[in-house]
């Protein structure tokens, strides 16, 4: 009795422990944007123009959705390996039925290839929820071997063509705007704000963070964990859907293995963004802050005219400062301030 009145006590409790590793954390990623921002406008004169800043958030903000479903997944200790493959099959599903492919009955509504797609990214992490509840199989196999299962649906849905040629009504999500503002920014945070109230203010969002940060206290006051994982990965895989849709109305095509290059600088954002591999830490506005690190430093080296190999150095450098930070962090953590 005693140890399930303890353990409600540190679910109840999500005050996060102050401490000057968790400082550390949190301000190097801003301090290393701030400065980087401010050096990068020093030696280029185009980087200031509100084109070019832009153009930063706007690629910046297809791997952000993305990662903010990863995150979700992290947050629980588990990963997802297949979110570009998810995006890949997604979009094929989403073009097939926008361009009538898929049916034979010539264009639908646009809307129906969005659902449709959707409903994809989520059936796909539905699957990866079982596979990691229910068959049992840790998370990097289970997702591993989803990847290849995406991909293989890719190619036989694709039947070796390209889908392209959308209506401009539909190209609208990828490449308009409102206010001035892109489609794919607004959409972003859009998505930023609910997770981030999901996760903030909802027994979902409590429940995550507590199977990722102490399992065994989780199971102890009852936690079904078995649905909150089902349900992250759905989340992850809604995500991939989701910027499925909004790379095609942006490229005006959908191909196979299109989602290929997505998955380590996903992975990299939410790392970079401070969640823990481990499980239980890790935030909306952090993740955003790693993803816009990341694109900063890639259109830096575009405008110095570098080479783009030094773009994954300066990623792998990234997310290896930011694991040793967080494994710091967590190897001195103290106990929430009250208890």
């Amino acid at each position: 009795m005693e140890s399930k009145i303890a353990a409600k006590a540190l679910i109840e409790a999500q005050e996060t422990p102050v401490h000057w590793t968790s400082i550390l954390a949190g301000s190097s990623r801003l301090i290393a944007l701030v400065i980087l921002f401010i050096a990068t406008s020093i030696v280029s004169p185009h980087f200031l123009s509100v084109g070019n800043i832009m153009n930063v958030v706007r690629v910046a903000s297809l791997i952000l959705i993305m990662a903010l479903g990863e995150m979700v997944v992290i947050l629980l200790g588990e990963i997802d390996l297949s979110v570009g493959a998810i995006l890949t099959v997604s979009a094929i599903i989403a073009a097939g039925f926008i361009k009538g492919e898929a049916t034979g009955t010539g264009d639908w509504h646009y809307g129906f290839g969005i659902l449709a797609g959707l409903a994809t990214g989520v059936f796909f992490g539905f699957l990866n929820g079982l596979l990691v509840t229910k068959v049992k199989l840790p998370s990097f196999i289970a997702t591993y071997g989803m990847m290849f299962v995406a991909n293989g649906a890719a190619i036989v849905a694709m039947g070796g063509y390209v889908i392209y040629g959308f209506k401009d009504d539909f190209r609208f999500w990828g490449k308009g705007f409102i206010m001035g503002i892109p489609m794919p920014i607004v959409l972003m945070a859009a998505v930023a704000i609910v997770l981030h109230f999901v996760l903030s203010q909802t027994a979902l969002g409590r429940h995550i963070y507590a199977i990722g940060g102490d399992r065994k206290s989780a199971r102890l006051v009852g936690i079904n964990q078995a649905r909150v994982t089902i349900i992250a990965y759905m989340i992850s895989g809604f995500c991939a859907a989701f910027a499925a849709v909004l790379h095609v109305a942006r490229m005006n095509s959908a191909e196979v293995a299109m989602g290929d290059y997505f998955l380590l600088p996903v992975i990299a954002t939410v790392i970079i963004g401070g969640t823990s591999l481990s499980g239980g830490r890790g935030t909306v506005p952090d993740t955003i802050i790693g993803g816009l690190l990341l694109a900063m430093i890639n259109n830096a080296l575009t405008l110095l005219g570098v080479s783009s190999q030094w773009y994954f150095f300066s990623m792998g450098a990234l997310i290896v400062g930011a694991v040793v930070i967080g494994q710091l962090g967590r190897a001195v953590d103290i106990i929430p301030s009250g208890h």
